[in-house]
């Protein structure tokens, strides 16, 4: 078990560590007190964030900022493409790729972050398909405009429809963060479907790994009808698809379509908070009128209810780590930010907790705190955790990352903002960490190279 994530919320209660890139400002920690003191990092520079920064000496709230190395952000910088984007649609992360919405309805692009890119490359078409109805695996990403879907190959340029006798969509889901959209990882991408097609299965799965996309259905459909199922995932590393439908996890063996999924029925039932899977587990919402945040474990059918709930917002989970919002008292709220909560899946049903008043600007709710937010991913690994602000950008909403202690965030190249660099929406794949920097409804697609 990686010990690194495992102190993550033990050591929650300290103050973050923020460690300066290339030449930036340094952005002082969090905390709650009023003092001020002098931030020394060989520039003369003062802050009122009521610590002494020194390079390799320790603060007077028990963490080290020893700039440069060993911080929560070394060895991670971003990067602001200028690329603009639509504030409320979907951002994705995949194989040196990141596709984005464009328009209020319509309009997908995608970039290359390894080329550098400052403009989107254009996919064909792109302006005809749902800015919220694609999903990204690997280097393609799958499309939808009207219920037709579309696989495009950004490695070479290539665009493969699929009947609507193959797969139909049975909706697109309107906000980028309901239930029921398109997901995708590796290899491949799962669809919900209506029973218009010819097999009238509701389920199925392109495989990507081929020359030509190809369609998988499985032969038994989650419940008895297409608009029942609520939530999709896939896990190309394990090959396996997973279906909600009737408060049940049904869960697929894409190597044997023809198999009788295993099923897990939920007793609290499943909210539409959207799961996440992640090789033999599953973060998800129960649908009590305070949904808790619970975990189920494929390989024995444990399904475990967290003891820190009720929860709230968005749910992540990569490698041995899982991370969720608290929705339990007055105290997790901070505007519209949640506090963050998580832990070791081997530490469940137990979950740490960010603690409160560890704010930004030192003093003040103006700017928000270390450990809330709104959106949360994990990287696959379970080595870094990334929280950030949703859709439109304000105070307070910055991208957070933390390694094992606490919290920090990136100073902002452009100086946009004195403490730190907005961020919303995340997104993680196995190489990249894709986010929406920017201003107000003003945003651009920025991207972290994971080390």
């Amino acid at each position: 078990m990686r010990a690194g994530i495992y102190r993550l919320f033990l050591t929650l209660g300290l103050a973050a560590a923020i460690v300066p890139l290339g030449g930036c400002p340094t952005v002082g920690p969090g905390g709650g007190g009023g003092n001020t003191n002098t931030n020394d990092n060989g520039n003369g520079n003062t802050n009122d964030n009521g610590n002494t920064n020194g390079n390799g000496n320790t603060n007077d709230n028990g963490n080290t900022n020893d700039n440069g190395s060993g911080g929560p952000t070394a060895g991670l910088t971003i990067v602001k493409s200028g690329i603009p984007c639509r504030m409320d649609k979907r951002i994705l992360a995949g194989d040196d790729i990141i596709a984005f919405g464009t328009g209020g309805f319509s309009g997908v692009d995608y970039m290359i972050p390894s080329a550098g890119d400052t403009a989107g490359r254009g996919i064909p078409g792109g302006d005809t398909f749902v800015a919220n109805g694609f999903a990204v695996a690997g280097k393609h990403i799958a499309l939808q405009s009207n219920f037709e879907v579309t696989i495009y190959d950004t490695a070479t340029d290539t665009s493969t429809p699929i009947g609507q006798n193959e797969i139909r969509p049975t909706n697109t889901p309107v906000d980028q963060y309901d239930a029921g959209h398109i997901q995708g990882e590796g290899d491949f991408f799962v669809f919900r479907s209506d029973n218009s097609t010819d097999d009238g299965l509701f389920v199925k799965v392109v495989d990507v790994s081929g020359a030509a996309p190809s369609v998988i259905g499985f032969a038994n459909n989650p419940g008895t009808s297409a608009f029942g199922v609520t939530h999709v995932m896939v896990d190309s590393d394990t090959r396996t698809a997973v279906a909600v439908a009737d408060d049940t996890f049904f869960v697929y063996d894409i190597d044997a379509p023809g198999d009788a999924p295993a099923e897990f029925p939920v007793p609290d039932g499943i909210s539409d908070t959207v799961p996440h899977l992640d090789g033999d587990f599953i973060i998800f919402e129960d649908d009590l009128a305070f949904g808790n945040a619970c975990i189920l474990q494929i390989s024995t059918g444990t399904i475990t209810v967290l003891t820190e709930n009720p929860s709230a917002a968005q749910l992540g989970i990569g490698g041995d780590s899982f991370g969720y919002f608290l929705n339990r008292d007055a105290s997790d709220s901070l505007g519209s930010a949640s506090r963050s909560a998580g832990g070791p899946l081997s530490g469940i049903p137990g979950a740490m907790v960010a603690p409160a008043e560890n704010f930004i600007d030192g003093s003040t709710t103006n700017n928000g705190a270390f450990g809330f937010a709104q959106t949360i991913g994990i990287t696959k690994t379970g080595s870094h955790w990334f929280l950030s602000g949703r859709e439109s950008l304000g105070s307070g909403e910055y991208l957070q990352v933390s390694t094992g202690g606490g919290f920090a965030i990136f100073p902002d190249s452009s100086g946009l903002d004195q403490y730190g660099c907005q961020g919303s929406d995340v997104n993680i794949s196995s190489s990249l960490v894709a986010f929406k920097a920017g201003e107000n409804n003003d945003t651009t697609v920025a991207y972290i190279i994971l080390p």
